[in-house]
């Protein structure tokens, strides 16, 4: 069951899921369609996250949740722990959090090249150098997308066409979501 902090995120995370699962051979695990979302100022709060793992594992089916937020400025290396230490207390299946770093977006550039003249991307777009070091993220996503970025209607068909194998070789956090996808898969 995600988790999740975005309109963009809710309609995305569950089907970027399903590929990773599908891509591993995972054909009998099914993500839950319809994330639990919630802010993200307030899903970083532990007792919130407690409370939203609560949700996410009386739903029928649950066999682990999986919490994707955007780290923004906070150290992904503090705040994940401590977010799976709350929802674990009160969770009866596996619980991991994965922070991306600072934002969904950075996975975005850092597989462009597989992005290059899709939805109008610039054919010629070049990934930054340290895609995870990016403040505004999405701001250099519109300059490789002139014709404007959105999420809400970018991020699914984006990470659908994302060669994220390629991309999770530049972003730690990216890597980091796909191996946890596929431990907690194995964990049923």
């Amino acid at each position: 069951m995600p988790i999740v902090e975005g309109h963009s995120e809710a309609a995305a995370i569950p089907a970027f899921i399903r590929r990773i699962l599908h891509d591993a051979g995972a054909f009998d695990v099914e993500p839950d369609a319809k994330p639990i979302r919630e802010k993200r100022q307030r899903l970083a709060n532990p007792d919130v996250f407690a409370r939203r793992v609560r949700m996410a594992r009386m739903k029928p089916g649950c066999i682990a949740v999986l919490a994707l937020m955007d780290a923004d400025d906070d150290a992904a290396c503090q705040l994940g722990p401590e977010l799976v230490r709350a929802g674990r207390s009160t969770a009866r299946v596996p619980v991991a959090v994965n922070l991306a770093v600072r934002e969904i977006e950075a996975w975005l550039l850092a597989g462009i090249e597989s992005l290059r003249g899709f939805r109008g991307v610039l054919a010629d777009a070049e990934r930054p150098h340290d895609v995870e070091s990016i403040r505004g993220a999405k701001e250099r996503l519109e300059q490789l997308k002139p014709n404007g970025y959105k999420p809400t209607i970018d991020v699914l068909p984006m990470l659908l066409r994302l060669d994220y194998q390629s991309a999770r070789t530049r972003s730690r956090s990216l890597d980091r979501f796909v191996r946890l996808v596929t431990q907690l898969a194995q964990a049923e």
